[in-house]
């Protein structure tokens, strides 16, 4: 067995998938209904960002079996992946833990595969003006493509497909954000940049 470190994961979503939910926060913040959140307007102008449900930054650690031919590898991982959109009144955070079951077929430096992936405690949070924002959506099952450029057998650079379809159960907010139902079932694909390392 060795342990497998996912030090860092960038993934993006591309603006065709479903959006998870849409706010804003009276008076500086713009409506948004395509996205998970809009931007918090950094300043008196209009100007938005968009957060996709699969969008963001993840971190985590897990393990890896590599069997005796070295052709197959089975992995399994948790992370904490999160965006966060910040201005001068407030941020808007979204949050997920994915917990990842990978099978890789090896060659010499690249590895390809996939599985299945579960995405645990998925919400978003806001603070500041968008203080009150909360919304929370059922643990999802997904499944994630994988294909690695393998550096030394031990380090991966990667690029990873995603897919995960989200259900929301609640969503709240206070009388100061105005804000637009999130999507009841929204699907989020995307791709993104994966760096990790085996010990």
């Amino acid at each position: 067995m060795r342990w497998s470190t996912p030090f860092f994961g960038l993934t993006r979503t591309p603006t065709l998938p479903s959006p998870c939910c849409g706010a804003r926060a009276a008076p500086s913040v713009p409506a948004g209904t395509s996205s998970t959140a809009r931007r918090w307007s950094r300043t008196r102008s209009s100007s938005t960002r968009s957060i996709k449900a699969n969008q963001g930054v993840f971190f985590g650690g897990g393990a890896s079996i590599l069997t005796d031919s070295k052709e197959f590898e089975a992995e399994v991982s948790l992370s904490f992946k999160f965006y966060t959109i910040a201005a001068q009144n407030g941020r808007v955070d979204w949050t997920v833990l994915p917990l990842d079951a990978l099978v890789f077929y090896r060659m010499p430096n690249v590895r390809l595969g996939g599985g299945l992936t579960y995405h645990l405690n998925p919400s978003l949070s806001g603070s500041g003006a968008a203080g009150g924002l909360n919304a929370k959506y059922d643990d999802a099952l997904g499944f994630v493509l994988q294909g690695d450029y393998v550096l030394k057998n031990r380090f991966n650079f990667g690029l990873r497909y995603t897919s995960v379809e989200y259900k929301r159960t609640s969503f709240q907010t206070n009388p100061l954000i105005v804000a637009s139902t999130p999507a009841a079932n929204p699907r989020t694909n995307g791709i993104g940049f994966v760096f990790s390392m085996s010990f």
